[in-house]
């Protein structure tokens, strides 16, 4: 299992703002973890990955201009 899949929302939130981990790094790999899972789950009815990789790369431009 991948590393960010282990974290919790206080660490995801604080890698995500020291720069550890990018916004689509963590989009990245929850749509992974979907793809792997909502097979058997089906927890999915669609999942519209380009716009959440969209999103995840604005929210990266937008946080670059933070620090």
């Amino acid at each position: 299992m991948n590393e960010i899949l282990k974290k919790s929302y206080t660490e995801l939130k604080s890698s995500l703002g020291s720069g550890k981990i990018s916004a689509t790094e963590l989009a990245q790999t929850c749509i992974d973890r979907i793809r792997e899972t909502d097979g058997s789950v089906k927890a999915f009815l669609s999942l519209d990955e380009k716009k959440i990789l969209d999103a995840a790369a604005e929210s990266d431009k937008r946080r670059k201009h933070l620090v």
